[in-house]
C-alpha cells in the first residue's frame, strides 16, 4: 500500500499496542487515545451514542475533575454519590465509579451499564479480575505520573465490539471510515482523541514489564502499611493517609524530603468551577471528610529500601 501520509504505514504499532494492553488486562478489545480524560470522554460518548434519551450519570463526589469534566463535554449531567447502594434510578445512562489512587470502587450488581474510570488503578485487582475489565467498559491513562507510562495516552477496553467499534471512530472525530469513500462522513460529535504512534511506541516498551512493575508497587504498598482482601492486588499510584492537621503534616513530609500531595476534593461541594449546581457543604458528609483529611505519597517501583523506610517511619 501506497500511503497519503509518510506515517501511515506505523499505525499497525497503535494496533500492535491496543492488543498487547488487552491481552494484559484480559479484555477482548482495547482502544487507544490521547489521554485518559479523552479515555473518559469517549467510553461516555459510547454510552450517550447508545442510549441517547438518558441524561444522567451516576458518578462519586470524590474524585478528579476530569471525570467530571468527561460527563459535561458530553452534554450530560452528574448525579453525585457519597456512598454507592444498590438502589439505583432508572433514568441513569450509566453509573461511573472510580478506583482512585489504585483502591478497587464498589461495583454494584445492576444492568444500568458501568464505566469504571481505573486510570489511576492500572494492574489492580479485584476477585482476581483487572480494574477496568468488570463493568461494561474500563478506562485507563497512561500519563508520566501513572503506572505504565507512555508519556501522554489513555485507554479504554471492553468484551463487547458494538462499543468498540463506536469508540474508535468516536476518538476519530466519529468518521465512518469503513469502505475508502466513507472515510469523511460523519453520524455523531467525535473527538479528536487519537493516540500519537510515538505513544504507542512507548507503550509497547513499557508493557514489556509491566507485571515486574505492578508487583514491585503492590510490594511497597504492603511494606508501608497497606492491606488487601484476598483476590485483591493493589497497584498503587501513591499511598493514601488521612491526617486531622493534613495540611501541616504535609510540610513536615516535605521538611524530611518526602514529597505529598493532597487527595482530590469532593468536587461537587468545594470547586468553584462547579458552584453552579447549587451543592453546599455537609451534602456528601464522607466524601468531604476524606478530602479535607487526605493526602498521599510515593509508592512506586522506583524507591529504594531506605527511601521506603523514611516514608515509613514519617507516616506511622
Amino acid at each position: 500500500m501506497i500511503y497519503l501520509g509518510a506515517k501511515q504505514n506505523s499505525l499497525e504499532k497503535i494496533e500492535a499496542y491496543e492488543q498487547k494492553f488487552a491481552d494484559l488486562v484480559g479484555s477482548k478489545y482495547a482502544i487507544a487515545v490521547s489521554s485518559g480524560t479523552m479515555a473518559d470522554t469517549v467510553a461516555m460518548a459510547v454510552m450517550k451514542a447508545q442510549n441517547p434519551d438518558k441524561k444522567k450519570v451516576l458518578v462519586p463526589a470524590l474524585t478528579f475533575v476530569a471525570q467530571i469534566n468527561s460527563i459535561m463535554y458530553n452534554g450530560l449531567t452528574p448525579v453525585f454519590y457519597d456512598v454507592l447502594t444498590e438502589d439505583i434510578p432508572d433514568d441513569i445512562l450509566c453509573i461511573f465509579p472510580v478506583h482512585l489512587l489504585g483502591m478497587p470502587a464498589q461495583i454494584p450488581k445492576t444492568t444500568v451499564p458501568i464505566i469504571e474510570d481505573t486510570c489511576e488503578a492500572l494492574g489492580s485487582m479485584a476477585d482476581g479480575k483487572y480494574l477496568g475489565t468488570i463493568g461494561d467498559m474500563g478506562t485507563y491513562s497512561t500519563y508520566v505520573a501513572h503506572t505504565i507510562s507512555t508519556g501522554e495516552g489513555g485507554m479504554i477496553v471492553t468484551n463487547n465490539k458494538e462499543k468498540a467499534d463506536l469508540a474508535r471512530r468516536l476518538r476519530n472525530h466519529s468518521s465512518q471510515g469503513g469502505d475508502i469513500t466513507e472515510r469523511f462522513k460523519f453520524d455523531h460529535i467525535g473527538f479528536n482523541g487519537k493516540m500519537s504512534i510515538e505513544s504507542a511506541e512507548n507503550g509497547l516498551a513499557a508493557l514489556d514489564n509491566a507485571e515486574e512493575v505492578f508487583q514491585k508497587r503492590n510490594d511497597n504498598y504492603l511494606y508501608l502499611g497497606g492491606g488487601q482482601f484476598e483476590g485483591e492486588r493493589i497497584v498503587p499510584h501513591a499511598l493514601p493517609v488521612q491526617r486531622d492537621n493534613r495540611d501541616e503534616f504535609m510540610h513536615e513530609l516535605q521538611a524530611k524530603g518526602i514529597d505529598s500531595r493532597r487527595l482530590f476534593s469532593c468536587v461537587p461541594v468545594e470547586e468553584e468551577a462547579y458552584a453552579f449546581m447549587g451543592y453546599k457543604k455537609g451534602d456528601f458528609p464522607q466524601s468531604e471528610h476524606i478530602s479535607n483529611k487526605g493526602l498521599y505519597v510515593p509508592c512506586h517501583e522506583a524507591l529504594t529500601k531506605e527511601e521506603l523506610d523514611t516514608i515509613k517511619e514519617a507516616i506511622a
